[in-house]
């Protein structure tokens, strides 16, 4: 798996965690993201794509099933 979808996918844990308003879970996924971004050193610039654009209605029904 690749550096941007492994940070997609905990920032996707972590929009949860904040939504059930776990806060041990968030602490864990915030280490999880400092370790794997190496506290942030390489992940400058990872989700820089001209050619993407984001599904908002897409967003939403993701949203909605959390």
């Amino acid at each position: 798996m690749s550096l941007a979808r492994e940070v997609n996918k905990l920032l996707d844990e972590l929009s949860v965690q904040i939504k059930t308003d776990e806060q041990i879970g968030v602490g864990e996924i915030k280490e999880k993201l400092n370790k794997l971004t190496r506290d942030g050193e390489i992940i400058k610039d990872i989700f820089t794509n001209d050619y993407y654009v984001n599904n908002m209605i897409l967003d939403k029904v993701v949203a909605e099933k959390s």
